[in-house]
């Protein structure tokens, strides 16, 4: 057996939409990792689904923490907060992680702390995923795999699938933290905050996780607010990063552009891309 000794805290909020059939396969793909020194933090943001929380207080297991909040605040609010407690502990070094309605490959872990031993100075490492559930899925998302090609093409692919990633705890220790004032986009603005801060970045050319989508999923990542917000945020970040160049202006302007297409077209590139 391989060496288990790195701690990880894996961290999850659930709401009230989530689903327990959905929720039981999330949680059981984390339960059943390959890699067992972990403790898997799950906030419930307001009220959840009266099935769920039957079923997390069903569970006898201090590998299981169930935090609730009185009321929805958000998925940044809610990691943040579980990100908090993690850091007070003191008892981790990597945080995982994962949604309510995804897959982790039972090795996940495992593989990413392998990547971890192997590669120390890398921060943040995340994954190939595979999507599901929808007309749209792409069999395998392409994700770039090193820091600089990472970080070359900040402005024109997110870094990461964002439930594969799992970070050093001391990514956070100087308070860092993910924006709550950014609903939908808290995560881009996390990923180039890092990079501002060098942290470095990488990619297992591997599939982590089964990434569960519906047409809701891609209506949420199109419309003029969305095409907004994130213009303003990458506009922001290109001058912040001293990146300004043609080729970056471009990329901004046409993710703006593909943000406000019809439905049916931002669906295809989506699945093409």
């Amino acid at each position: 057996m391989k060496c288990q000794n790195a701690k990880i805290a894996v961290i999850m909020s659930i709401y009230i939409n989530d689903r327990l059939e959905d929720f039981k396969e999330a949680f059981n793909s984390i339960i059943n990792q390959t890699y067992s020194n972990f403790v898997f933090f799950i906030y419930a943001d307001g009220e959840i689904n009266e099935e769920i929380e039957k079923y997390l207080l069903s569970i006898k297991s201090n590998k299981v923490v169930f935090l609730r909040g009185t009321c929805n605040k958000g998925l940044a609010y809610a990691l943040n907060k579980l990100i908090t407690l993690v850091i007070e502990l003191n008892d981790f070094k990597y945080i995982a992680r994962m949604d309510a309605d995804d897959i982790s490959e039972l090795d996940r872990f495992q593989q990413q702390v392998d990547f971890f031993d192997k590669n120390p100075d890398v921060d943040v490492v995340g994954g190939l995923c595979q999507e599901f559930g929808g007309e749209s899925a792409r069999k395998k998302c392409k994700v770039y795999l090193d820091d600089y090609t990472i970080k070359f093409n900040l402005f024109k692919k997110c870094p990461f699938v964002h439930p594969t990633v799992m970070f050093k705890a001391s990514v956070f220790n100087d308070g860092v933290r993910y924006p709550e004032d950014r609903p939908l986009t808290e995560d881009i603005c996390l990923w180039f905050e890092l990079a501002y801060l060098n942290k470095r970045f990488a990619n297992i050319d591997s599939v982590l996780l089964r990434y569960r989508i519906n047409e809701n999923t891609l209506e949420r990542r199109r419309g003029l607010k969305k095409a907004i917000t994130e213009f303003t945020i990458r506009l922001f970040y290109v001058r912040r990063l001293k990146m300004i160049s043609w080729r970056n202006i471009i990329l901004i302007l046409t993710h703006f552009f593909v943000r406000v297409l019809p439905s049916p077209l931002f669906k295809l590139i989506h699945k093409i891309n």
